[in-house]
Order: C-alpha cells, then sequence, then structure tokens
C-alpha cells in the first residue's frame, strides 16, 4: 500500500522551514489545501515570516478533536547528509529528509485523512499549525492571544503528532532557557587584583549548576510513564573576555533547564536566581538572570477523552512519558487536553538523514481514520 499523504509530505520536506526563515509559503499552502477540503482557514501572524494556521469545519465544539503540528524544523547546517535534506528520497521503505519525522509526516498524513473523511454539517475537525516550536513552543505561546482576539475557541482534545513510534503519551519534560550576563571590571592582566574576573564569576556560577542538579536529581519524577526521570540542567553555550592580556569585565552563558512533569519551573529558575546571587556578590561582580523561554512541562490526566479513545483504536501501543518538550504544555495552559502521539522516532529527529518508514505513516493514517470514525459515534 502507498501512504495517502506521500505527494503531500514531497511539498512540505522542500520547505526549509528552519526556525530562523519564514515559513509563510508552507503555511499557505496548507491553508489552501485545508480550504478545498471545506476547511475554514485563519492564518494569525506573530511577526513578519511567522504565522499559525487554524483550519476548522463543522461547529465549534469544545467536545470535538484536533490535530496538531508545528511546521519549523531544526538547521541541517554542519550536518552530514547523504542526500539534499530538502528533498524527499526515497531508500528501500524509508522516506529521509529534513522533518520527515519531526513533524511533516504527521502534519501531511492528518491533512490527507482529512481530506479524504467525509463529514456530515454537525461533524467538526480542527487542524493546528504552529510555527517555531523547535526553539520554545513560540507560535503556541503566541496563539492564546491571537485566538482570544478572534474569540475562536479550541476542542478540549488535541492530539500532537510528535514522533512516538505511535505509542501513547500523556506527559513530557519542559524546556526553559536561562541567560545569565556577568559585569566584572576589566584591568591589565599584569595586575588582576585592580580588576574583577567576570569569566572567573562565571566559573563559580557554572560550578553550582552541580550542586543544583544534584538537588534536582533527587526528586525524580513520580509517574510511572516517565521511568524516574528527573529534570535536567545543560550547560549550553558561554562567551566572554577580550583579549588575552586583558582581566575579562564581562560573560555571558546560558542554562537550558528542563523540569519534569509535576515539578516547578518557577522554583527551579528561583533557586538558580537565589544562588547565582549570592556567589556573584561574593566574587563582588554583577549579574543579570533572566529566562527568555519557557516552554512548560505536560500531564494530562489518564481518563481523558482522547487518551482513552487512542488506547481502544491503538490497543498494543505503550503508555509511555518523554523527556523532550511539546506544544503541549502551552495548549493545555488554555484547558485543552493533548495527548502526544505520531509516526516516526524521536531517535532519527534533528540527525543528518532523518527518516520515516512507510509502513510508519500508513499506520497514522490508519489510526487518525479509525479515530474520527469512533469520534463521532
Amino acid at each position: 500500500m502507498t501512504p495517502l499523504s506521500l505527494d503531500l509530505l514531497d511539498q512540505l520536506i522542500s520547505f526549509p522551514t528552519i526556525s530562523d526563515r519564514p515559513l509563510t509559503e508552507m503555511a499557505a499552502l496548507l491553508a489552501q489545501r485545508a480550504e478545498d477540503y471545506g476547511f475554514r482557514t485563519r492564518l494569525f501572524e506573530t511577526s513578519p515570516g511567522k504565522v499559525n494556521v487554524i483550519s476548522h469545519r463543522g461547529p465549534i465544539d469544545v467536545n470535538g478533536l484536533a490535530f496538531c503540528g508545528h511546521m519549523d524544523v531544526v538547521p541541517t547546517e554542519g550536518q552530514e547528509w547523504h542526500s539534499d535534506p530538502f528533498k524527499a528520497t526515497r531508500k528501500g521503505d524509508l522516506i529521509i529528509g529534513r522533518g520527515v519525522c519531526d513533524m511533516k509526516g504527521f502534519i501531511a498524513a492528518a491533512l490527507s485523512v482529512a481530506g479524504e473523511v467525509k463529514f456530515k454539517e454537525d461533524e467538526s475537525l480542527t487542524l493546528i499549525w504552529t510555527h517555531d516550536e523547535e526553539i520554545g513552543c513560540l507560535g503556541a505561546e503566541a496563539l492564546k492571544g491571537q485566538l482570544k482576539a478572534a474569540n475562536i475557541s479550541l476542542p478540549r482534545s488535541i492530539l500532537i503528532g510528535e514522533p512516538t513510534d505511535m505509542n501513547i503519551c500523556r506527559m513530557h519534560g519542559g524546556h526553559m532557557t536561562i541567560d545569565v550576563e556577568i559585569r566584572g571590571e576589566s584591568a591589565h592582566s599584569s595586575k588582576p587584583w585592580l580588576g574583577q574576573n567576570a569569566i572567573l564569576c562565571a566559573s563559580a556560577l557554572i560550578s553550582e549548576t552541580r550542586a543544583i542538579q544534584k538537588i534536582i536529581a533527587t526528586k525524580p519524577c513520580p509517574h510511572h510513564e516517565m521511568s524516574g526521570a528527573h529534570g535536567l540542567i545543560n550547560v549550553a553555550e558561554i562567551k566572554g573576555g577580550q583579549a588575552v592580556n586583558i582581566v575579562p569585565e564581562s560573560c555571558h552563558f546560558r542554562l537550558g533547564v528542563r523540569p519534569m512533569p509535576g515539578e516547578d519551573p518557577d522554583w527551579i529558575f528561583g533557586e538558580i536566581k537565589d544562588r547565582f546571587a549570592q556567589i556573584a556578590k561574593r566574587q563582588h561582580c554583577d549579574i543579570k538572570v533572566s529566562r527568555p523561554q519557557n516552554a512548560p512541562p505536560m500531564i494530562t490526566a489518564d481518563n481523558c477523552a482522547l487518551n482513552q479513545a487512542l488506547q481502544q483504536v491503538l490497543p498494543s501501543a505503550k503508555k509511555i512519558g518523554v523527556p523532550f518538550a511539546t506544544d503541549g504544555g502551552r495548549l493545555a495552559e488554555m484547558g485543552t487536553e493533548p495527548i502526544i502521539c505520531g509516526p516516526g522516532s524521536i531517535d532519527v529527529a534533528h540527525k543528518p538523514n532523518e527518516s520515516i518508514a512507510i509502513q510508519s505513516l500508513l499506520k497514522c493514517e490508519e489510526t487518525l481514520r479509525m479515530l474520527i470514525d469512533n469520534w463521532r459515534l
């Protein structure tokens, strides 16, 4: 069998929707295709080149069903691809291309199935395509205000098709970015006591993250789906200094923090901020600690309608939790009950030669058909 979505997937992969580029062409294609299928579509511009797409058919119903995916992909620069990452390439049962599993494969499958289904006038379905999920779920964050201004509601049940090998996920970790700016005092390196070394201060602060990590590690996520995973702190970027003979007056570093479901990101941020302030004071440096991005963890009730419906159509699927973040955390803040389930494996996402199996797409399409049919009963 051939997936219904292959032709559309080829087109979607051809759009280089890396997060630092516009994605309006892809958004326009998805909007037009949905309108051709009888959906009413709205594009919500967050900033130039960045839009969220909402397509809806039937009555707006809080008890309805929605499919959700992000249009952006991660960069390919510096990766060793064996083919053009923005041209779908076949290799046996695999389709290779950037974003093919994360998550254009699901978008193509969901939209293609939505166009195939014959809806009655009183039956509804919503399609949600967001921007900039890969750099902090920024599209989903903007969507809350955009929908409120347009007086549009979302269905409570939202299926987010991130790659889970079609296993069912009701919880995942979050991700927040913490920026630390350090200001010391420059001096000639022959007389370092006349200055305050911002890089040495940064070193002390970074060492403190180990102590904070140990505290976090004593509080593993209690939900069995997460297999005892705990929050993580990654020292991700650092920059400082001007020349080898100058005591550096400034340094900047960035942390990536992954809180687990049920864990309070504000507590972690506050702990880092307070401990850093005490150390910087002892080092006689000024610091500024900020949080430019915060995608919250997600945990959806086990007995929610979508989770129960997916278990009926996927009886052999595993119930899992995942450490990575999705738009689900932001969508849950809008009163929805997101569940993560989609084709492909996260193990190949973001890597060179990202791929998805044709059989995985077929399984996804069949699952979506069954889910829509059961939802209408």
